[in-house]
């Protein structure tokens, strides 16, 4: 079953030594995705280097394993105030947003952040009808139901 068009996983590196976090990224992912890295180099505001990573998945075999992967690395409690808030985090595109600390992410845990210094995930949802009622009743499925 196609559950999304994409995910797209992204994280900001300044400031750190590149390599734990891309180790850190690269785990979010139950296959290689070291072909699927890229790295921009970016100035932020303060003229500062940003190193952007960023892996994009379209086929839905690499998709459907970073969910199920995803669903298993999630709290009950995380989950659970995801789905609370899952109104706030659809968009108008069915694009599902979900934010990692990437200190926890650093230490091999997963938790669910507002914002802060987080690796960012973008899924875009695959729904038909495309509705936003389909698209709240798929994050119920990805996040509740075995993929």
């Amino acid at each position: 079953m196609k559950l999304a068009h994409s995910v797209v996983v992204s994280v900001f590196v300044k400031d750190e030594p590149i390599m734990p976090v891309k180790k850190a990224l690269s785990s979010l992912f139950p296959f290689s995705v070291t072909k699927l890295l890229d790295q921009k180099k970016v100035t932020g505001l303060e003229k500062q280097d940003i190193n952007v990573l960023t892996v994009k998945l379209t086929k839905d075999s690499n998709i459907n394993a970073f969910l199920v992967h995803l669903q298993e690395q999630l709290s009950d409690t995380d989950k659970k105030m995801v789905l609370q808030q899952k109104h706030s985090r659809l968009d108008a595109d069915l694009a599902f947003y979900l934010r990692l600390g990437k200190s926890q992410l650093l230490k091999e845990k997963y938790k669910i952040v507002e914002g802060g210094n987080c690796f960012h995930i973008r899924i875009l949802l695959a729904c038909y009808p495309k509705s936003r009622i389909q698209g709240l009743k798929l994050i119920d499925e990805i996040l509740t139901k075995p993929i």
